[in-house]
């Protein structure tokens, strides 16, 4: 009797199991098609927007969006890499005439805009034709400074091309016309980076087109040093 009581609770315990685990497989199955669609999606919307830096459309402004010069683990970060050497090369070919450096300044130690500066000004980018935005906390705040600081209607977005993707959507549907120029991805198909993209797509389509989301910080406007000497 005992036995039996103990095989009849054995029982509906494995069934009890065996259903969770379904409805567990089948949550994390639609949130995985909800990224896979969010990607999708911005995919799509900016395909004819994003260039190479040979096919790329002269633009007056090229905005850089920021990373950090060094790894977390050690030596140098090859995305960082990648984005000073398009936009130092867009600017010696004439398809830009203006930099706009947007990035985190966190703290004294951590200044993204003044390290991309101060490399962009060693590859021959005159001091006079580069502007640093400090309060580009992310790529959502860099964008929507870029339009409604800096007073931008058009630009140039110089990164990786999963991540120029997502800001080219964001200046098209927050009042610009923006386009990417798709930097040199470093070595090997996939990164932690490329990852978290997948998710922060997904974070970037609510911020525009349901919480209508502000930066950080906006402040007053700012002008580019060439824009006092007529830089067209």
């Amino acid at each position: 009797m005992c036995q039996e009581l103990i095989d009849c609770v054995l029982a509906k315990t494995s069934k009890h199991g065996r259903r969770t685990w379904q409805i567990t497989i089948a949550i994390l199955s639609a949130a995985a098609c909800v990224l896979f669609a969010c990607y999708l999606y911005v995919d799509s919307q900016t395909n004819s927007l994003v260039y190479t830096i040979e096919t790329a459309p002269y633009s007056r402004v090229g905005l850089v969006l920021g990373t950090s010069r060094a790894r977390s683990s050690g030596g140098f970060n090859s995305y960082y890499l990648e984005r000073m050497r398009a936009a130092a090369e867009l600017y010696a070919r004439g398809k830009v005439k203006l930099l706009l450096l947007s990035g985190d300044n966190r703290s004294v130690d951590y200044n993204e805009p003044a390290m991309m500066k101060k490399d962009l000004m060693r590859m021959g980018v005159p001091e006079s034709n580069i502007a640093m935005d400090f309060a580009g906390f992310d790529t959502y705040d860099s964008m929507i400074r870029a339009h409604k600081v800096w007073g931008m209607d058009s630009v140039m977005v110089i990164s990786q091309d999963f991540h120029v993707r997502r800001a080219v959507y964001i200046g098209n549907r927050r009042g610009m016309y923006a386009v990417g120029v798709a930097t040199r991805e470093p070595a090997g198909w996939f990164s932690v980076a490329q990852l978290r993209e997948v998710f922060a797509r997904l974070k970037m389509l609510a911020d525009v087109h349901i919480l209508h989301s502000q930066p950080r910080y906006l402040g007053p406007k700012e002008i580019f040093p060439a824009d006092t000497v007529g830089v067209q």
